[in-house]
């Protein structure tokens, strides 16, 4: 410890960034020092949001209703800027104003009684402001600790936790040692140091005197994390699991549960279901995939990839749909013989139907999701947890890959798909015409891309500057009917054909 105090003293006078980690045994802490005045440029890394105005009042603290449609999600403390806004056009020159929020579809400005009458239209876009952080030296923060909390139910276990690393070094100072495996009287003696230390050791409970016990015992342990994740899986090599969706997620389930040797029992098995067949734009982030998969369904590619990475793993592939139209394919039996089911679907539905599924038979689930660069994880044990349905998540915002793909049903759905088609045809691919026709160096930054992106972008140019492309108005008609042909004839038979109406 005095050498990591002697360290950061260098570290924090010189404002350079630092950072130490430790464990004992399953214990361990983190401790992050990026100096004085650290800027954050974006605090969330989310993308900026916006919403379309209905109307703006006329009043000292003047109110702002967005369309009902879609929530604006915005946060009071927020700022925002305005465009397009009909009548009211003052608000458009605005510096960015901060905002309270009201509700879900409004939130208030400031004064606005002295602007124009609105009239119509506009667009609120939310203006991200930095942040300057000012961290402490690790010498002030193991006086004054500032913990990131992780898990809001026990709040009070950063302070006991770093108490209980404090009684460590102490311990370690007085004896010349850790604490010994499983020896009582060191536990006794390092309870004692920690209680000392602690904040509020009045609050200290006998489950938390516990587990400083538990952390003395294991003082002197040096795990490596893949020994440890081996050892805690050994005895779920007959796990009977059932994996909904095979997409991104599915994907690294897949490849974790091959590595730690899940299933791969005689009495184990995985049944892994996805009705979706792999598209050239899965292969950015669903690593199991290769350019020669595109087309095949992705369960059964899956399967063959995690079976590649270790032969003893016993893995069934599907390309059911998991509802109620296939309750004679995923029956009782089946659901009654799972020890767990885990949920990587796109959808707030049939994570429901799962849901309920698994409430029923009384079955362990894990629930994931990520959208964008945020991500979530609920553990559900069916009677001692909240299940998925028990709570309402806001209205989806964002349309999910697939069912953009092949199943839309809304017409936002036709509306983004016509906007990302018209994107490739008429933007992107003339864009990287024009830097081949313009840029000495494409080639050689071509190079630095992934084999499928080169691929895609020769098959663009080939498109647009070979012997096939459109020159005359005529060629330009045939080229139109062919691409009606091919999105509105060809790929709906194949759908179907695919997915047959009637299963």
């Amino acid at each position: 410890m005095e050498e990591r105090l002697r360290i950061n003293d260098l570290t924090h006078a010189k404002n350079l960034r630092y950072i130490a980690a430790r464990s004992n045994g399953l214990f361990g802490n983190i401790f992050v020092d990026f100096g004085q005045n650290f800027e954050v440029v974006d605090t969330t890394g989310e993308a900026a949001k916006s919403c379309i105005l209905s109307h703006i009042s006329q009043e000292e603290n003047g109110t702002v209703t967005c369309s009902d449609e879609v929530r604006h999600g915005l946060d009071t403390g927020d700022y925002v800027t305005f465009t397009e806004v009909k009548g009211m056009t003052e608000v458009n020159d605005m510096e960015p104003v901060k905002i309270t929020v009201l509700g879900p579809y409004s939130f208030t400005i400031g004064d606005t009684r002295y602007f124009s009458a609105y009239e119509s239209g506009g667009i609120a876009l939310e203006k991200k402001q930095g942040s300057s952080v000012s961290f402490k030296s690790l010498r002030e923060a193991m006086a004054d600790p500032e913990f990131v909390i992780t898990d809001w139910g026990k709040m009070e276990r950063p302070a006991l936790l770093h108490a209980g690393f404090q009684a460590l070094e102490k311990f370690k100072t007085e004896h010349g040692r850790l604490p010994r495996p499983r020896n009582e009287a060191d536990a006794t003696e390092f309870v004692d140091f920690a209680l000392a230390v602690h904040s509020n050791a009045d609050d200290v409970t006998a489950d938390d005197k516990e587990l400083l016990k538990l952390m003395s015992y294991q003082a002197t342990g040096d795990i490596a994390p893949m020994n440890a994740v081996i050892g805690g899986l050994a005895a779920q090599e007959n796990l009977k699991v059932f994996l909904v969706g095979a997409g991104a997620i599915g994907c690294e389930m897949l490849k974790n549960w091959a590595l730690m040797g899940v299933a791969a029992g005689k009495e184990g098995s995985i049944t892994v279901t996805d009705m979706d067949t792999i598209e050239k734009s899965n292969l950015n982030r669903q690593f199991l995939f290769r350019q020669h998969d595109v087309s095949k369904f992705k369960s059964n590619t899956a399967a063959a990839a995690v079976q590649r990475m270790n032969p003893d793993i016993n893995i069934i592939p599907s390309q059911d749909r998991v509802g109620t139209e296939t309750e004679h394919v995923f029956t009782d039996r089946f659901f009654e013989n799972l020890d767990l089911v885990t949920n990587a679907l796109d959808n707030v539905d049939a994570r429901r139907y799962v849901d309920l599924r698994c409430v029923y038979y009384r079955k362990p689930l894990l629930e994931s999701g990520t959208l964008g660069t945020k991500g979530n994880t609920q553990v559900i044990l069916p009677f001692l947890t909240e299940s998925y349905s028990s709570s309402q998540d806001p209205p989806e915002k964002s349309i999910p890959i697939c069912t953009l793909k092949n199943f839309p049903n809304a017409i936002e759905h036709t509306i983004q798909w016509a906007r990302d088609s018209f994107e490739d045809l008429f933007a992107q691919q003339l864009e990287n015409v024009n830097q081949y026709l313009s840029k000495p160096d494409f080639c050689q930054q071509l190079e630095k891309q992934s084999v499928s992106q080169q691929k895609e972008v020769i098959e663009g140019l080939k498109l647009n500057l070979g012997s096939d492309k459109p020159v005359t108005f005529d060629n330009c008609i045939v080229w139109a009917r062919i691409k009606y042909e091919e999105y509105f004839n060809s790929s709906i038979r194949q759908l179907l054909f695919n997915f047959p109406a009637d299963q």
